[in-house]
Parts: structure tokens; C-alpha cells; sequence
């Protein structure tokens, strides 16, 4: 079947992701749904034997994959400027998809089966029965047990707020301590139809708690960096982030700056 849909096709868009850090490619993929329709949990089922991965993931969204013909998309917000929303307009999913060697993706009314096996990557898709929400079956050989092992300790620093449970191997991830709240201007990102990124600066909620290390940077529940300042600090927007998953530099110092200055406010 033809692969137009993925552009660059598949082997190139392979080669092209071979360095990407596994761990920051299941986190975003965990990210894109999140950003589900109604969602209240998350499954997610993470293994590593004899050389192969297994993955499964499976949420309760009232929706599904957004466009069928372009599965990575997931749930596209239809609002590209609204940054209360983790995902990247799919780049994630699209890059997971071609490091695996089989994915199975179950969705509202169809099911897509992939297989890059073959020299020709196949893909098949028929209706299905399902009412709600995602899962995602994969299998793949591109990665080693101490990448699965760092995947499986970001998705356990995962802080998702009260409505919302993340399970990981049939273990509830437990949310950390209450947070201060506090409200600031940072920089975030928008996308325009064409999916190019642009800068923008909003005023947003920010969740702050005692670390229990050194601390650790959040976007809307999800960890992006570490943030060594003894807090934990959760934006509620998107964080601008470079090409290889790195907060930008700029940022963190800016952050750190109004965070710290808050915090000496809300108790003087």
C-alpha cells in the first residue's frame, strides 16, 4: 500500500531518527495523549526482553486519532495557537511509529496496522467497534534496555492533576506533594496552519513544590529538564524546547528568576 502519507517516507524519516533519544520519544508520545478529549486515564505497559520492546498504551478519550490517514497526528487541538496543549502537531508519534517494527493503532471506528519489517513498509487499515478512546500496540528492536529503563523513570516523574490517572505496568504513578500557585509571563510556542513553530509570550498558571532532589522542570504535568533550584516547578503552557528535547537556556534562567522572586512574595 502506498506510504504517501508519510513524509519524508518511512525508511528516511527511520534514518533520519535513529539518534532521537527513546525515552524523550515515548514521553511525547504519552504527551500527544494526554492532550485527549475528556481523558481520566492512561495505561501504559512498557517492557524490555531478548533485544525487543514491547509498548502499549491506552486511554479513555471521548475522541480518537484525529485524521486516520495521517495516524501520528492524534489529537490535534484544531486551535494551533493554543498552548495549553502538549503536543507538537504529531512529530512525536511519527518518529515512534517509524523506529518500530510493528505498530497496531485502535481507534474510534478503525484500526491501522503498520509493519516495517519488509523492504516496503505496509499498512493496513479496517473498521473496528470501538466507541472511545486510543490504544497503541508496538513491538521494535531499535532500542536497549537502558533506554526502556529511562523511559520507565520519566514516565514515573509524570504529575498528572486529580481528574487524570497514569498507570505504567499496572502501577498507579503517584502525584507528589501539594504545590503553590502562582501566576507569570513566559515565553511559550504557538504553531500556525502549515505547523511551523513561532515564539509568543502568555501569562500562565505555575505549580511550584519542594523537590525532593535537586528539582525538576514540568510542563503541564509532564517532565521536560531538570531545574536545579530545590523545586519542582510545573508550567501550565508549553515550554520552548530545541530540536533535541532541551529546554532553551534563555528560558530556564527567566524561569528560575520569577519563580524564586514569587516565592519570596507569597511568604513575606
Amino acid at each position: 500500500m502506498d506510504l504517501a502519507w508519510f513524509e519524508p517516507d518511512q525508511k528516511t524519516w527511520k534514518e533520519r531518527c535513529q539518534r532521537e533519544p527513546a525515552a524523550q520519544i515515548i514521553k511525547a508520545v504519552i504527551q500527544n495523549m494526554l492532550d485527549g478529549r475528556g481523558l481520566s486515564s492512561l495505561d501504559v505497559e512498557l517492557q524490555y526482553s531478548a533485544g525487543v520492546t514491547r509498548i502499549v498504551l491506552e486511554d479513555d478519550a471521548l475522541g480518537g486519532v484525529a485524521d486516520v490517514d495521517k495516524p501520528w497526528t492524534l489529537f490535534v487541538s484544531g486551535r494551533e495557537d493554543d498552548t495549553s496543549y502538549r503536543g507538537r502537531l504529531g512529530r512525536c508519534l511519527k518518529t515512534f511509529v517509524a523506529l518500530m517494527d510493528e505498530v497496531v493503532i485502535q481507534t474510534r471506528g478503525t484500526t491501522i496496522r503498520i509493519d516495517n519489517r519488509r523492504e516496503e513498509p505496509r499498512r493496513v487499515q479496517e473498521p473496528n467497534s470501538k466507541g472511545r478512546g486510543t490504544r497503541i500496540e508496538a513491538i521494535g528492536s531499535s532500542w536497549e534496555h537502558r533506554d526502556v529503563s529511562r523511559a520507565q523513570e520519566l514516565i514515573q516523574a509524570i504529575q498528572l492533576p486529580e481528574h487524570m490517572e497514569l498507570y505504567l505496568n499496572g502501577k498507579l504513578v503517584e502525584n507528589s506533594q501539594p504545590a503553590e500557585g502562582m501566576s507569570l509571563k513566559l515565553a511559550t510556542v504557538i504553531f500556525d496552519e502549515e505547523g511551523r513553530e513561532w515564539p509568543s509570550v502568555r501569562d500562565t498558571d505555575v505549580l511550584v513544590r519542594k523537590a525532593r532532589d535537586t528539582g525538576i522542570l514540568y510542563e503541564m504535568g509532564v517532565p521536560v529538564d531538570d531545574l536545579k533550584i530545590g523545586y519542582d516547578v510545573d508550567v501550565q503552557q508549553r515550554v520552548p524546547m530545541d530540536k533535541r528535547y532541551r529546554v532553551k537556556e534563555p528560558y530556564t534562567r527567566n524561569l528560575t528568576t520569577q519563580v524564586l522572586g514569587g516565592l519570596i512574595e507569597l511568604r513575606t
